[in-house]
């Protein structure tokens, strides 16, 4: 389980920065749904990797990460329609 959670937790740090990386040079738009799922899934990892580990401040951050991602879908998807 510890090594599934391991991989779990690189692939969200790698994905949020691809995120970034794809933001910061104008690869895609903050408020597009690519994004906000990028965000979503490894808020996710990073997430449960924390959890984990006992590192509750971030469990916290990647909650409200979460969260934020939901919203910004949900916020976007009532846009389409």
């Amino acid at each position: 389980m510890k090594l599934i959670l391991d991989i779990g937790g690189w692939i969200g740090m790698i994905m949020v920065v691809t995120g970034y990386y794809l933001v910061s040079n104008g690869k895609i738009e903050a408020r597009t749904n690519t994004f906000q799922l990028i965000n979503l899934v490894a808020a996710f990892l990073i997430g449960l990797n924390a959890l984990y580990y006992g590192a509750m401040p971030s469990v916290g951050l990647n909650a409200v990460w979460i969260l934020i991602a939901i919203v910004a879908l949900g916020r976007n998807n009532r846009k389409q329609t």
